[in-house]
């Protein structure tokens, strides 16, 4: 029996140590190293919760301490260490990083503009929004007592988010000062002159006596010809500035009582520096209005004789007026630096005459665009043009109508950028049904012409005719042309010397008054067709052989200039005088304001 239970024993001994075996550490003869654990960096984003760093894959017979294992929450690069041990194994040791990154604050924290009235007490801007927790503002220039404009910041710091600098701009506005700052930004004076060369403003073209010459009763010498003239196609536009400054006639009144508005103005703004976008008074003789808007600013001028409205929007540098005098006499303007456009009407001797200029500046070329109407909408003639200048030359090219049988595609003038006088001129035309091109020089630059006397021959002028009987040179003899012919019958002139109409300024001074006057006159010209340049000076000494020793010489250089414009501007001109109708540049007037009405 005692046998019996010995072996029981032993048998449950082990029994129990085979089961044990499961859950026991691997008995060696020597010491093992850990496999499979995973301790690793971490990296993350701060989001306000808690962060620490666990190792995996460790066997549960293990055991782990970890050495600075947090939990972490704030934004940091933090050291956390981890010992792994077990009976017969190496123990298992490791440091790994832990980062939490800095995030950015949030767009809604904001640092805006803000603008305040002076009255003697601190003003203060600061930032808006929901701060983070722990966050710290400093500021600096966001205080202020005296007018003026201060450059503000404000620095953001906060332990978990990047640092960020925020600009304002605080004005404090001195109220004394706004009613000028106000009526300033609104009477800007547009200077159409100054989109065209100096040498075209009415003092550098003015003379002090009238220098037109009477050329039917003697020989002129073409040196006495004065050359600042001004052709017919650039008076054209010329003109038109000339009557855009009669317009602004009426603007200096409005400018010259200009500091008595102001005043009343800010008498206003004093007594209501909260609330004075919107004012209405009478004032050195004149109803008017200031409204104030989002950025722009109005103001309405009149009186029994005209109505002004002024419009500046300060943000995108625009201007813009309408002057009204009489129901059909108003002119509209819109400018930048770099443009200018101005619409008129208005009647001369119960014409109508509806005009439009536009200029624009692109570095230091200046390109301009003029459309005119005259007459009523169903029978007006319309005339329109492109002009460009540079720092050599100045070109100007119309689609002008001369009479009802001659179409003019293309009339093009080219003056010296620096002096104003006309170099040269080219014409595409059709007469009746032949085209031409044809070529117009000073008299005076034709080598071989000295004097010329013009006697008016009563004839109806046509396609083969001159209005004057032309003698050159002292010669007793007519100045003759060469013709072209069509079955013995004279047709086109290959060249001729013809009067042309021209417009000189003379300047007049009475007292401390200085006025300019445009005088028309005629002088003489040479022409000569395109395809007859090469025999131009045989033709004219053969010709004309008592009033030539030699043969004349054209100005070539002076025609090659006009050559060299003509295709491009032409161009352009066909382009641009098909896209204003009368009834479009009409509505760019627009209506009278209902202020005035």
């Amino acid at each position: 029996m005692k046998k019996i239970l010995s072996v029981l024993f032993v048998v449950v001994i082990s029994l129990f140590a085979f089961v044990a075996c499961d859950n026991a550490p691997p008995v060696s003869s020597g010491a093992e190293n850990f496999t499979g654990i995973a301790f690793s960096d971490v990296t993350v984003d701060y989001d306000g919760q808690e962060h620490t760093i666990v190792a995996t894959n460790v066997p549960d017979f293990a055991t782990v301490e970890y050495v600075n294992a947090g939990p972490f929450v704030n934004a940091g690069t933090y050291s956390v260490g981890v010992k792994i041990n077990a009976p017969n194994y190496n123990e298992f040791t490791k440091t790994v990083t832990l980062k939490i990154n800095k995030i950015d604050f949030s767009s809604d924290i904001t640092f805006g503009d803000e603008k305040f009235f002076y009255n003697g007490e601190q003003k203060e801007i600061t930032v808006t929004g929901t701060l983070p927790a722990g966050t710290t503002v400093t500021y600096a220039n966001n205080k202020g007592v005296e007018a003026g404009e201060y450059e503000a910041t404000a620095t953001l710091t906060n332990v978990n988010y990047n640092t960020k600098t925020l600009n304002a701009k605080m004005t404090i506005v001195n109220i004394v000062d706004t009613a000028k700052n106000i009526m300033d930004k609104i009477m800007q004076r547009p200077d159409a002159w100054s989109f065209m060369p100096e040498s075209f403003r009415m003092e550098e073209k003015a003379y002090s006596t009238d220098p037109s010459i009477d050329f039917s009763q003697n020989f002129v010498n073409v040196s006495d010809v004065k050359k600042n003239y001004i052709g017919k196609q650039m008076y054209v536009l010329w003109d038109g500035l000339v009557g855009f400054e009669s317009f602004l006639s009426k603007l200096d009144l409005v400018y010259a009582a200009g500091e008595t508005i102001a005043n009343a103005y800010q008498q206003f703004i004093n007594d209501n520096p909260e609330n004075y976008t919107s004012w209405e008074g009478e004032v050195a003789g004149f109803k008017l209005k200031i409204e104030l808007q989002n950025g722009t600013s109005r103001l309405l001028a009149g009186n029994s004789a005209f109505s002004i409205e002024l419009y500046a929007d300060s943000d995108n540098n625009v201007n813009k007026g309408r002057i009204q005098v009489a129901q059909n006499v108003i002119a509209n303007y819109e400018m930048r630096d770099d443009y200018l456009k101005f619409t008129s009407a208005m009647e001369v001797s119960g014409v109508g005459i509806l005009k439009q200029v536009e200029f624009v500046r692109n570095d230091d070329v200046v390109s301009g665009y003029f459309y005119e109407y005259t007459g009523a909408e169903s029978v007006a003639v319309k005339t329109s043009a492109v002009i460009r200048f540079d720092e050599d030359y100045t070109v100007v090219m119309s689609a002008k109508r001369e009479s009802d049988d001659l179409l003019v595609n293309g009339y093009e003038e080219v003056y010296s950028t620096q002096t104003g006088e006309m170099i040269s001129a080219e014409v595409e035309e059709s007469v009746l049904i032949s085209d031409y091109d044809t070529h117009w020089v000073n008299v005076y630059d034709v080598s071989g012409i000295n004097s010329v006397k013009a006697v008016k021959n009563d004839v109806d002028i046509n396609p083969t005719k001159n209005q004057n009987d032309i003698y050159v040179n002292g010669s007793q003899d007519v100045f003759v042309p060469e013709y072209n012919t069509v079955a013995f019958v004279k047709t086109s002139r290959h060249y001729d010397i013809e009067m042309r109409e021209v417009y000189y300024v003379v300047k007049k001074v009475e007292g401390d008054k200085t006025t300019y006057e445009v005088v028309k006159t005629e002088i003489p010209m040479v022409f000569v067709q395109e395809e007859n340049i090469e025999d131009f000076a045989s033709e004219v000494k053969e010709n004309n052989s008592s009033a030539f020793a030699s043969q004349p010489v054209l100005p070539s250089a002076n025609m090659t200039v006009a050559q060299n414009y003509f295709a491009g501007l032409k161009e352009l001109l066909d382009v641009i005088k098909e896209q204003m109708s009368y009834a479009e540049l009409h509505a760019q007037l627009g209506t009278l304001h209902p202020f005035f009405q």
